[in-house]
């Protein structure tokens, strides 16, 4: 059986890739990323998050809403 889900990271590098993400997805992308998941509340860590999108991104009660024409 095929899965359609694409991998969420590229393996053995930190780079991480995401679509448009409620405010929970987020907050668990963030979690995986600074390993907090693993180690316990309270790690610090930075991280660089870029947003390839055109149009503005407003969240309404943590979920995305796209602004078009």
């Amino acid at each position: 059986m095929q899965s359609n889900k694409l991998a969420q990271g590229l393996p053995r590098a930190p780079i991480f890739g995401v679509g448009m993400p409620t405010l929970d997805g987020i907050t668990g992308v963030l979690q995986v990323v600074s390993g907090a998941r693993s180690q316990g509340a309270g790690r610090r860590c930075s991280a660089l998050w870029i947003n390839m999108r055109e149009e503005p991104v407003v969240y309404v009660n943590g979920r995305p809403f796209v602004l078009r024409e």
